[in-house]
């Protein structure tokens, strides 16, 4: 009987072992789960903070987007009005030849050319790498001192009856300047000198702007020489029709 009862008392203290082993091994596997539970919750946590980030980029892009499109469509029903005044203004039949030769004396040179027109107009050329940064659209302080030449000029020749101006680019593709096309990019450059005109004492009844893009190029764009000139900004200067 002795023996019986020390072979109970090993099996209970046998069986206590092994329920206190077990007891640990769940106690360590209940911890990694939290630890992975812990960690999974943190990178959703990041996701989330980083989606939030994303949405807030986003809506003000958006927001962006939108004063942009506003400010085009209140340009574009400007030029509407005004292209209609034109058409029902009586046509006059004479014409007025501007004066491209006292035209080029002032302003030919420092990325600036004058051409001739054969309807007696003419044609002011600004190169774009000269006036504008690379994928902006706001005149860098070169084209200030340019368009600074270009509006006392104006202001000094007679016969000019409309002003158009005219934005041109190379064929490379957008990537980086947050315009989502090359005939947006060469509409704001036009814009942009309109602009400086008119602050600058230009009638603004006299103007109208169009962006090309690389519609219109005047060299080939598979060198970077005929990209150059194909990346410009023209005003063309125009008398009686």
């Amino acid at each position: 009987m002795v023996f019986k009862a020390f072979a109970r008392a090993g099996f209970v203290l046998a069986l206590g072992a092994l329920v206190q082993m077990a007891g640990c091994r769940s106690s360590t596997d209940r911890i990694r789960v939290l630890e992975a539970e812990k960690a999974e919750a943190e990178r959703r946590n990041q996701q989330l903070k980083q989606r939030e980030a994303e949405l807030k980029a986003e809506m003000v892009k958006a927001e962006g987007d939108a004063e942009s499109s506003k400010a085009r469509a209140e340009a574009l029903e400007a030029r509407m009005a005004l292209l209609q005044q034109r058409e029902s203004a009586p046509s006059s039949s004479s014409t007025s030849d501007i004066d491209v030769a006292g035209l080029r004396r002032s302003l030919e040179g420092s990325g600036i050319s004058v051409v001739d027109r054969e309807d007696g107009g003419a044609t002011i050329v600004l190169a774009s790498d000269i006036t504008f940064n690379s994928g902006r659209a706001d005149p860098n302080r070169k084209a200030q001192e340019t368009l600074g030449r270009v509006v006392h000029t104006l202001k000094q020749t007679k016969g000019i009856n409309r002003i158009r101006i005219e934005g041109h680019t190379d064929s490379d593709p957008i990537r980086k300047s947050g315009f989502r096309s090359n005939e947006e990019l060469s509409l704001a450059r036009a814009n942009s000198v309109q602009n400086y005109l008119i602050a600058h004492g230009i009638d603004d009844t006299l103007l109208e702007v169009i962006g090309y893009g690389e519609k219109r190029p005047i060299a080939s764009n598979t060198t970077s020489q005929g990209k150059a000139r194909n990346r410009r900004v023209e005003i063309i200067l125009l008398g009686d029709e």
